[in-house]
């Protein structure tokens, strides 16, 4: 219950993000965006990981859910760069950031028994 807590407090800074961006179109909120999402991703996948497979242990489990919302925010930057955008090392340096900062929030979880 408390995974899934987190999880959602993390998803409603994401939202919030968004309704910000209407304010700073180019500004640190788009990159605030990109943090939290990545974040909200790598919590949300690591318990969809567990949900799937059970057996795996806890650093199994993180390793899986780093690489996923790391696909997902590589995928979005190329989608950007083929559709006519570009691809930004910026953004993935503020993607990896939102990774950083979950497993960080994980790894103090489960040092307290929160996350098994």
């Amino acid at each position: 219950m408390r995974k899934l807590l987190i999880a959602v407090l993390f998803l409603a800074a994401t939202v919030h993000s968004f309704d910000m961006m209407e304010y700073y179109p180019e500004g640190k909120m788009a990159k605030y965006s990109h943090v939290t999402t990545s974040a909200s991703i790598n919590l949300v996948a690591y318990n969809v990981v567990g949900y799937i497979h059970p057996e795996l242990d806890w650093r199994d489990k993180l390793a899986l859910s780093n690489f996923y919302a790391f696909g997902f925010g590589l995928s979005k930057e190329v989608f950007d760069d083929l559709s006519g955008g570009h691809f930004s090392r910026e953004d993935m340096y503020y993607n990896a950031s939102g990774l950083f900062i979950s497993t960080a929030v994980m790894l103090i979880m489960h040092h307290f028994k929160i996350l098994k």
